[in-house]
């Protein structure tokens, strides 16, 4: 060993230990100092800080901690989607289905009675207005005989009405003559009252002539008594003569008062008969009017004989039914034919109770596999269960049968503010909506429901109008994975599209 290796050693010996740490390597090591400390051997252990370890550990718990309570508090929350209302239109829409039918059905009639000799069509088959249908003849003779009946009731007719008019003219007569009588009371002669009277005067005067010869002593108290007896005698002729005469005047009265008497209850027999007169005349022309009536018919049929020996079409279209058969009799007004009116159809449809903005007038889309047409409601009727909608709609290829689905569809003329039918609620108090709403909370920011009232207008399959209550600018709940009030927290899933982060 030479002196320098020995100096070394014994400087190490004595050297003061020095703290290492454990570095990787190739990279020197700094002394507490910020010097490079010298390494001895191939690494030295650091020692280690075991309360800055347990504080490392503690902060790191905390946080995971904090972490997932919050997590976990979150996930326990209402999942909620919310919207803003919108400006927009209100756009119904029903689709409903039907049957297309004959809007216009012409039906023929047998004039007169005869027999078919040819059917020149089928049934289904599309014919042109004028086409020969049917080939007929007609029994002359019939038509003959029922208007040689009907000129023998009219021959009747006529003979009861003049006879009537006879019988009318008979009582109107008599009514008039027994009209312009006058009754007089029976003359009651006073001659006999009028004598007794004069013999009166004349007994009164010999009662006085007498009462003055008994003063002069001429006549005798029994002269007078004869003489007064004499004038109360005519006194009681005189009583019982007025008596007999207002006897006869009373019985006079009553006897021109029971002529007038019968000769008004004559009257009243007479207007009566006249009036059933007046009332059997006129059913007699009312019959007499009828005869002409009937015979129109049978007058027609020999008139235009050749004419109702073909009958034709009358419009363009397609035979629904034919009623004979070739070699079958027919009757008067039998229907022997329906033709559908080319083009013109029906169909009838059911919508909803509800449903208030189907209108008669309204424009409608109806199609099939075959066909998209235009249709023109015509009438709405309601019906326990719905409403039954006629729609008119014309197209030369369209054919009965047919079904279509039919498609009510209608915007609003006005503008509204709109929320989804699924985001208003309804109570006691009325219609609201819940409201989303930001504040401050123990964990941070979180979200809220306010209730918010409000008034409903119309509304379609999709929206609602708010007429009062709201403005776009408020998010509503719409959608929640549970039951949610108003005050609820709630965990909103599109938050991003209505609140700052």
């Amino acid at each position: 060993m030479n002196n320098n290796e020995m100096k070394g050693e014994t400087a190490a010996k004595t050297r003061k230990p020095v703290r290492y740490r454990y570095v990787r390597r190739g990279v020197p090591a700094l002394s507490p100092s910020g010097e490079l400390a010298e390494v001895h051997g191939p690494y030295a252990p650091p020692r280690r800080d075991y309360k800055k370890i347990a504080g490392v550990a503690f902060l790191v718990i905390l946080l995971i901690l904090i972490f997932f309570s919050k997590t976990i508090y979150r996930y326990n929350l209402p999942a909620i989607t919310a919207v803003k209302p919108e400006s927009g239109r209100l756009s119904k829409l029903e689709i409903s289905t039907g049957l297309a039918d004959w809007a216009e059905v012409e039906n023929l009639y047998a004039a007169v009675g005869g027999r078919v000799e040819a059917v020149l069509v089928r049934e289904g088959e599309s014919v042109t207005k004028g086409q020969e249908l049917y080939r007929l003849s007609f029994d002359r003779d019939e038509a003959e005989r029922k208007l040689r009946e009907l000129e023998n009731s009219r021959g009747k007719l006529q003979t009861d009405i003049q006879s009537i008019n006879l019988k009318l003219d008979n009582q109107n007569r008599y009514w008039t003559d027994l009209a312009d009588e006058a009754y007089e009371e029976e003359f009651v002669s006073s001659y006999e009252l009028d004598a007794v009277a004069i013999d009166i005067r004349k007994a009164r005067e010999e009662l006085r002539d007498v009462r003055e010869q008994y003063d002069d002593g001429d006549a005798g108290e029994s002269d007078v008594d004869k003489a007064r007896y004499d004038l109360q005698a005519l006194y009681l002729k005189r009583e019982e003569l007025e008596r007999k005469l207002e006897e006869q005047k009373k019985q006079a009265k009553e006897a021109v008062e029971e002529q007038e008497k019968d000769r008004q209850s004559k009257l009243q027999d007479y207007e009566s008969d006249i009036a059933a007169l007046k009332l059997d005349l006129q059913a007699k022309q009312i019959e007499l009017n009828s005869l002409g009536i009937q015979e129109e018919p049978y007058k027609k049929a020999l008139q235009d004989f050749e004419t109702y020996s073909v009958i034709t079409a009358p419009t363009d279209g397609t035979v629904i039914s034919l009623g004979a058969g070739k070699g079958e009799a027919i009757k008067d007004e039998q229907l022997i034919a329906s033709i559908g009116a080319v083009g013109a159809f029906e169909v009838e449809c059911a919508i909803s109770l509800d449903n208030n903005f189907v209108i008669p007038g309204d424009i409608v889309e109806l199609s099939n596999s075959s066909h998209v047409v235009d249709g023109t409601v015509t009438k709405i009727t309601p019906t326990a269960q719905n409403k039954t909608v006629t729609i008119e709609l014309t197209d030369p290829k369209v054919t009965s049968g047919e079904t279509f689905d039919v498609t009510f569809k209608k915007e609003s003329d006005t503008t509204y503010t709109l929320v989804p039918n699924g985001a208003l609620n309804q109570d006691n108090d009325g219609y609201f909506l819940n409201q989303v709403k930001r504040r401050d909370g123990i964990l941070g920011q979180e979200y809220y429901l306010a209730r918010l009232d409000v008034y409903i207008g119309d509304s379609d399959s999709t929206n609602t109008a708010v007429v009062q209550g709201i403005t776009f600018f408020e998010p509503i709940a719409l959608i929640s994975d549970k039951p949610v009030t108003a005050g609820d927290v709630v965990s909103l899933s599109n938050a991003g599209d209505f609140f700052e982060n």
